[in-house]
Order: C-alpha cells, then structure tokens, then sequence
C-alpha cells in the first residue's frame, strides 16, 4: 500500500463546481442584502439585529467561560450537536481558548471580529453609543482573551485600516482631531 504524496493529473473534481457554487451564493447573499437595506428603517432592523447578535455571541462565551473556571454545568451543549471535533477545555498560557458557541477559537473569532468592527463603528459614530460602545469592549476583551492567532492578526489589520481610514479623512477634511472616550478607551487598554 502506497502511503505517500501521489501526483495525478489535473481534472475536474467535484470541489471545483462547490466552490463556484459557494462562490456565486456568496455574491447572491450579498447583492440581495444591499437590496433589501435600501430603506432607512430596514437599516434599523439590520442594526438592531446585528447588536442582538453580538450580545449572544458575548453572552455565550462568558457562559462558555463559566463552564471552564466556574464549573457550571455544559449549558451550551445542546448548541454543540454535530458530529464535528470540538476543541473545548483548552489552555494556552493558564487562560481558557474562548470559542462560545463554535468548535474552535478561531471559528469563535472570525465570526467575532465583524461584530467588532460593526459595534465599534457604531460607537466612534455616536450611535446608540452607551449600548454599542460596552458591547464592543466587550467583545475586544474576548477576543484579546480566545488566544487565537487568527483574532491577533485580524485585529492588527483591522487597527491599521481603521487608523489609516481616520487620518485620511482628517487630512482630507483637514477637521480637528477629537479623539474624547476613544482615547479614554486606549488608555485603558
């Protein structure tokens, strides 16, 4: 039995077609959610949505962390039903991986890092700021805690485009730079 890497020739196989087919659903998604958020109050809804979202995710992984350091009972076992591995109760450097409702902590950050960034804008926009400003420091403690490395460095990006976004627009405006609860926020950090 041969155990090693065999070179085949190249031919269609069925990921080709998935992933044209992911592909094309993936732009349908998002031209029929640009459609769909053309009214003002659709774009409430969507922006309220979105908060409810980021409070479940962030509420899910504290019970998650409850589980680990507090003992509490699996309650979040009846979210983890598939037959896929799931890395729980694991530590890197004495501190729990955070991973909430996912099978891993990179799973758990991918899907974290954009309500992040949705709340935090939200936030530097004033808007409904005591509610998304707390959420989105919430969840950037999480995801400075879940000890992924996909989180470290989909942060690292999201930090220098969001630091070249606003110093564009001040050069472009030439506005004042009034930086007010965020620098009270980077401080604290």
């Amino acid at each position: 039995a041969f155990s090693g890497v065999r070179l085949l020739p190249l031919k269609p196989v069925s990921t080709n077609l998935t992933q044209t087919f992911y592909s094309i659903l993936g732009f349908t998604a998002f031209f029929a959610t640009s459609v769909l958020l053309d009214s003002p109050d659709r774009l409430l809804s969507f922006r309220n949505g979105v908060l409810t979202v980021g409070l479940i995710n962030f509420l899910a992984a504290i019970i998650q962390l409850g589980e680990s350091y507090l003992g509490l009972p699996p309650i979040l076992s009846f979210v983890r039903n598939a037959d896929y591995a799931m890395f729980s109760n694991y530590e890197v450097g004495g501190l729990m991986r955070i991973q909430g409702t996912f099978p891993e902590a990179s799973g758990f950050s991918s899907f974290t890092l954009p309500l992040f960034a949705f709340t935090f804008s939200l936030f530097r926009k004033n808007i409904l700021s005591s509610i998304s400003g707390s959420l989105s420091l919430g969840i950037f403690v999480l995801l400075l805690l879940s000890t992924s490395t996909t989180t470290y460095f989909s942060l690292g990006v999201y930090i220098l485009c969001s630091c070249s976004v606003f110093i564009l627009e001040v050069l472009s405006k030439g506005t004042q730079i009034i930086l007010g609860k965020i620098a009270v926020i980077i401080w604290f950090v």
